[in-house]
């Protein structure tokens, strides 16, 4: 009859609705348990993270110190984490290029360090050469640090002074036109000491011209907003 008819409908609509509202709950419950299990797995590597930091800290703490071992084992750490660290030095540090795979911040700046240990020869043999390239790299990869810290070795040389006095390998010749490079990437990276040993090249430039003078003034302006 009609009216069986129109109960058995509204009895399959309702049918359908529940089971829909069913399948839309578990689906529901399903993305929160996926959520769920993103966070944990992030808060876990977080810490991860946070201890291996708390571990280096240590081991330069150790190494500042005059440990002789904790220096080894933070080159090797910091090796390790740089990651490319034998690509940038076996490559020639001529000139900034525009790099064709990112690297992560946590890389630069253990390349960063290594280069540090390089220079000093502390942890590894001392060679300038290796820390310039690892510089370089970082540099091209816009590690603000870096590109101060090779600015300042092309700027005065390395070391500052007395090269006659040591090997090649520990030589950086002075290069003015490479310094104010990494310079400008710092200084417009945020680095305000860049911006002002920037700005002293620029005034150094003889004689002076209009454009020289221009430029001086604006990286004296920059570095000043940058608390410099």
């Amino acid at each position: 009859s009609p009216f069986v008819d129109c109960c058995a409908a509204q009895t399959r609509i309702l049918d359908e609705t529940i089971n829909s509202n069913s399948a839309h709950r578990t689906g529901q419950m399903a993305a929160v348990a996926t959520m769920d299990e993103r966070k944990i797995n992030r808060l876990v590597e977080e810490r991860k993270q946070l201890e291996e930091r708390e571990r280096v800290h240590k081991v330069e703490k150790r190494c500042r110190y005059g440990d002789a071992d904790a220096c080894k084992a933070l080159a090797s750490m910091y090796r390790f984490t740089c990651g490319n660290a034998a690509e940038a030095i076996a490559s020639a540090a001529t000139k900034l290029d525009t790099p064709s795979k990112k690297v992560a911040p946590q890389a630069l700046t253990a390349c960063s360090k290594l280069a540090n240990l390089y220079l000093r020869g502390v942890g590894v043999e001392q060679n300038a050469g290796n820390a310039m390239k690892l510089l370089h790299f970082g540099c091209q990869h816009q590690h603000v640090n870096s590109c101060f810290t090779a600015g300042v070795l092309r700027n005065f040389g390395f070391p500052d002074g007395g090269q006659e006095q040591v090997s090649a390998a520990n030589r950086i010749e002075v290069d003015k036109g490479m310094a104010n490079d990494y310079l400008t990437v710092a200084c417009f990276g945020g680095h305000g000491t860049a911006c002002n040993l920037l700005a002293q090249n620029f005034n150094e430039v003889k004689p002076p011209t209009q454009q020289s003078k221009a430029t001086t003034a604006g990286l004296f302006h920059r570095a000043c907003e940058l608390n410099h």
